[in-house]
């Protein structure tokens, strides 16, 4: 399982899941393709935060 928690201020999210058995580790375009989204949720959430 990856998940993602920033701060209290933001849910923690689950990324992705799979068995290990599926695969050991993250492909490089994986790893990136995460960041991407982790910062679009992070970004939202500021976004969020700050109309409240």
């Amino acid at each position: 399982m990856i998940y993602y928690f920033h701060s209290e201020h933001i849910p923690l999210f689950a990324l992705d899941v799979y068995a290990k058995n599926e695969r050991a580790d993250l492909k490089p375009d994986e790893i990136n393709q995460l960041k991407r989204v982790v910062k679009l949720i992070a970004d939202a959430y500021m976004r969020k935060g700050k109309r409240t």
